[in-house]
């Protein structure tokens, strides 16, 4: 699902959850269930913040650390396309206009020649100094931009990916110098395990896990709770909960049962444990994908999918919002 699709879940399973007098029996949200515009936005986040480990997500695209690292490598990629553009323009105009000799032997020395030859040295030309779609609509040369330009965005991508890496890295290490400096407590260490599972672990995997939404939860209730608005901490992990349990759970890809597998393989220790049937067993409970498999993202029915499930939860809270002051007429117990 789309980020504007998770958010928009995060919010209104908010709203409902708070409103639901069922939901107050729920041990883990203790809190206000008093509906504020902050805690609307901490649902947005929570919802938001499981794509964080993806650079096409719009969190990742708000995200200062991702977003200035990813506007300075594409404004680096722009400069080089226009560069590689400009020099393949005139480079090939250049060889026309140095080899005329050359091409008059082949095709004839009339003025037909000349011109066309002109005609197509400037044309080349032109195209390295105007929009890069005119010099894509020309032959040969097109080909030999396109080239070189797909090889600039693969190089801009992998860079862009290391830079991120290494900006998450440096943090999730001064985290842990500074918490052993200052006090040595639990919470920063949590962070800084979230902060090396988000970059380290491929996406829909630690974020999307129980082990993600736990350690979220825990620091969510720990920094909300530290600024005393336990409330927002409560929205936070509705939010964080829709994403993964309400929405992506409903996708053809589904979501872990835990990221533990996955760990274990990137450590180089699955293999050794697997001789053990125990373990094996075990395995094959952690890695199995939880998935209803009703809607494929990307499709244009995933689309549909998602403006029908957006539509339905939008008027239940409506409807609750209205009960709840009283301008419905009808009892939710």
């Amino acid at each position: 699902m789309t980020g504007r699709t998770h958010y928009k879940l995060g919010i209104m399973y908010y709203i409902i959850f708070s409103i639901l007098p069922l939901m107050s029996a729920v041990p883990l949200l203790q809190g206000n269930s008093r509906i504020t515009l902050a805690s609307v936005g901490a649902a947005a986040l929570g919802a938001l913040i499981v794509d964080s480990d993806t650079e096409r997500s719009l969190i990742s695209r708000v995200n200062p650390v991702a977003y200035g690292t990813n506007k300075v490598v594409s404004t680096v990629e722009m400069l080089f396309n226009r560069i590689l553009k400009l020099v393949i323009g005139t480079v090939a105009g250049y060889l026309i206009l140095s080899n005329l000799s050359r091409i008059t032997e082949i095709f004839g020395s009339g003025d037909k020649t000349y011109y066309i030859a002109y005609f197509i040295a400037f044309t080349c030309i032109f195209a390295g100094v105007t929009s890069e779609r005119f010099i894509q609509r020309l032959p040969v040369i097109s080909i030999l931009y396109n080239v070189c330009s797909s090889a600039i965005g693969v190089l801009s991508s992998v860079v862009k990916s290391f830079l991120v890496f290494i900006c998450y890295i440096a943090a999730a290490a001064g985290i842990v110098i500074y918490n052993v400096r200052h006090g040595n407590q639990v919470v920063p260490y949590i962070i800084a395990v979230i902060i090396l599972g988000t970059v380290l672990l491929p996406h829909r995997t630690f974020l999307h896990s129980i082990e993600g939404f736990i350690l979220y939860s825990v620091i969510a209730k720990y920094i909300f709770g530290m600024i005393h608005f336990p409330q927002l901490a409560d929205a936070f992990i509705i939010g964080y909960f829709s994403h993964v349990y309400l929405a992506d759970i409903l996708t053809n890809n589904g979501v872990p049962v835990s990221v533990l597998p996955t760990v274990l393989k990137k450590a180089g220790v699955h293999d050794r444990l697997a001789r053990f049937s125990v373990y094996r067993a075990i395995n094959k409970i952690l890695s199995t994908k939880l998935s209803f498999s009703v809607m494929s993202t990307g499709t244009s029915s995933g689309n549909i999918f998602e403006r029908i499930y957006c539509s339905i939860l939008f008027i239940l809270a409506a409807i609750l919002i209205l009960n709840k002051y009283n301008l419905l007429n009808f009892s939710l117990v």
